[in-house]
């Protein structure tokens, strides 16, 4: 964990926060705009290049360094999911620094009230999911992994569900893995390290410093079925914790490492 900053330099990292937003707030309302203009004709087109540029200015304005330890494999677009670690806020944007064209969400339903955030959801065409009704949650992933297959789309999911209170992995829900199993989806896993300590859960600014990210070796799921996910998730799980532990050079807590 980085020592604590001082007044000023709390006031500095707030004011690169209000920078980096308010980029973001002229780019989704610049979107927006061409979006109207095109009918999201050409969304897919431009999707992946315009958040790919804001994502990877955002980290600069922010004094984060995303450090890539091997090459995303992205270059086909293909239906994939990919599944990571979720240790902060900062997530949206590292992850937007490299997202593949044709990327799509799977986000809680609230966000549609949250000004501008709700415009991506829009222009990019992404889904909601309301966690407190089973039923239309089941629908909404259903739904969703019929037209990744069918659009060749990217679905990036953190499966913890929640930002971590701590950087340390909680447990894997289960709907995408389903997902993936009913469609046949592969899975990408991608271990990160560092965004929980530059913003942590509860934190207004980001801290400089340096975000990692490994992108590991796709599963298929071709053989899977649905009485074998428990052991699945449990695999990929710990696979990506002995990743992570390798990248931040922790060891991660023994009695949080089985996904029960």
């Amino acid at each position: 964990m980085k020592k604590s900053p001082n007044l000023i330099q709390i006031i500095f990292y707030q004011l690169r926060m209000i920078l980096a937003f308010a980029i973001f707030m002229v780019f989704m309302s610049a979107l927006m705009v061409f979006s109207i203009l095109t009918w999201r004709k050409f969304n897919f087109q431009i999707g992946g290049p315009m958040l790919r540029w804001w994502g990877k200015l955002s980290l600069k304005i922010l004094g984060v360094d995303l450090v890539m330890l091997n090459e995303p494999p992205f270059d086909v677009a293909i239906p994939r999911l990919m599944i990571t670690n979720h240790q902060s806020t900062l997530d949206i944007v590292w992850f937007s620094a490299f997202a593949p064209n044709r990327f799509c969400v799977i986000g809680k339903k609230e966000v549609i009230w949250i000004p501008f955030l709700n415009l991506g959801w829009w222009i990019f065409q992404l889904y909601f999911v309301d966690r407190q009704n089973l039923d239309k949650a089941i629908h909404t992933f259903k739904e969703a992994g019929a037209r990744i297959v069918e659009e060749r789309r990217s679905l990036i999911v953190a499966p913890e569900g929640t930002r971590s209170s701590d950087g340390y992995f909680n447990r894997f829900k289960k709907g995408a893995f389903h997902l993936a199993t009913e469609h046949h989806i592969p899975i990408y896993p991608i271990v990160i390290d560092g965004a929980f300590d530059l913003m942590p859960k509860g934190k207004s600014y980001t801290l400089p410093g340096q975000i990692k990210v490994k992108f590991l070796e796709p599963i298929q799921t071709q053989d899977w079925t649905v009485d074998q996910i428990d052991a699945h998730i449990e695999e990929i799980r710990l696979n990506m914790i002995k990743e992570w532990e390798e990248m931040s050079g922790r060891k991660h807590p023994a009695d949080r490492s089985a996904n029960l």
